[in-house]
């Protein structure tokens, strides 16, 4: 009688278990799914950094349930020249994405603790000569910006193109897909 009793304990220990284990994925998928992100900056950080352009893309993840969350990965692309329709609910439709400018693809794991909004850094670099080519500067325009090291104009035509950002951000290994427009500003001054 005890045997039968005691493989009746542990098979109601393993149910017990394995609800656990369920209701905790279940809170965290659900944290997953509810969690929101944006990116609130796209600036330029650092002029000339060994003959590129360094730009930060700041990102703000908000986390409003009660369970702490790891972001995975961020992998977006950024686009100028880019043809969209921002919808009424502020969705962006992409019909061309235009010409490609810069990558992000960020493996690195940080938590985003449970009722708080955090804002993450990223850093990108672009060369100068290609920045130059994709804003439609003439050759011998990049060729003097750069060696008078007098890079302000192409910058400031950089800040008045929109920028589309586009990619994925996983957290607690799903993905979630980002698309969005920006303006670029000049962060060059600020931390």
């Amino acid at each position: 009688m005890k045997k039968k009793n005691g493989g009746r304990l542990l098979l109601l220990l393993g149910v017990i278990a394995a609800g656990a284990v369920a209701l905790s994925f279940t809170r965290v998928a659900n944290a997953a799914i509810n969690l929101q992100y944006r990116v609130c900056r796209f600036g330029i950080w650092k002029f000339n950094q060994n003959g590129k352009l360094v730009l930060r893309v700041r990102i703000k993840f908000t986390n409003n349930t009660n369970t702490a969350l790891h972001l995975n990965k961020v992998d977006l692309s950024a686009y100028i020249n880019s043809v969209y329709t921002t919808n009424q609910d502020g969705s962006v439709k992409v019909q061309n994405k235009g010409d490609f400018l810069a990558s992000l693809e960020v493996d690195k794991l940080f938590i985003i603790e449970p009722n708080t909004s955090t804002e993450q850094d990223f850093f990108i670099e672009i060369k100068w000569e290609d920045l130059g080519k994709l804003l439609l500067f003439n050759v011998v325009d990049i060729i003097n910006f750069i060696r008078n090291n007098n890079f302000r104009q192409m910058a400031n035509a950089l800040m008045q193109k929109p920028i589309l950002i586009d990619g994925d951000v996983k957290a607690e290994n799903m993905k979630f897909h980002i698309t969005q427009v920006v303006q670029v500003s000049d962060d060059s001054n600020n931390s």
